[in-house]
């Protein structure tokens, strides 16, 4: 009897490890679980990082446009050079 029981005892022991591997089990998944919600927080912090770099080209896209508008402005003013130019030399030759 005394031999059953240690026989017992010894597999209640082998119960008690496999509820501790079980409760470790247990631990990683959650700790996959965690690693899941931080990767899906990666997605939308890479998400957000992708927006920023869209708006950072859009703004791009309008300082460009800012600046061809500028240089539209100049070339109508060197246009505006070009007559001024014009008709001084249409001044001088009716001066001459």
């Amino acid at each position: 009897m005394i031999s059953e029981d240690i026989k017992d005892s010894e597999m209640i022991s082998e119960d008690i490890k496999d509820s501790e591997m079980i409760s470790e089990d247990i631990k990683y998944s959650e700790m996959i679980s965690e690693d899941i919600n931080d990767s899906e927080m990666i997605k939308d912090g890479e998400i957000i990082s992708e927006d920023i770099k869209y708006s950072e080209m859009i703004n791009e896209d309008i300082k460009d446009a800012k600046m061809i508008s500028e240089d539209i402005k100049d070339g109508k003013m060197s246009s505006k050079d070009i007559k001024d130019s014009e008709m001084i030399s249409k001044d001088r030759k009716h001066h001459e």
